[in-house]
């Protein structure tokens, strides 16, 4: 998948360089995994590769601020769930 794709189907920030946070660690966001693939490639502060990441479990720092992943999770099942009700005409 291509950042246009993750993060249109999971609401992430995510773009090369844009620094991340998961379970204690901080790097930054590399490239998206290869094609088809829903993780992102993420090289964490200190190592010399990236690791495969799903988005979710990612933390963003945009703008100064963190996003939190399950944060972002909510509002993308809030936005679907909207959406349902309008085709449903509820």
């Amino acid at each position: 998948m291509t950042f246009a794709e993750i993060n249109k189907y999971y609401g992430t920030p995510a773009q090369r360089g844009l620094k991340v946070r998961c379970d204690g660690k901080q790097g930054r966001i590399t490239i998206p995994a290869p094609r088809g693939n829903h993780y992102i490639n993420v090289r964490w502060d200190g190592d010399k590769r990236s690791t495969a990441v799903y988005p979710l479990d990612l933390d963003y720092l945009v703008d100064g601020e963190w996003q939190l992943g399950k944060d972002l999770l909510a509002v993308r099942d809030a936005k679907i769930d909207a959406w349902n009700k309008r085709m449903n005409g509820d």
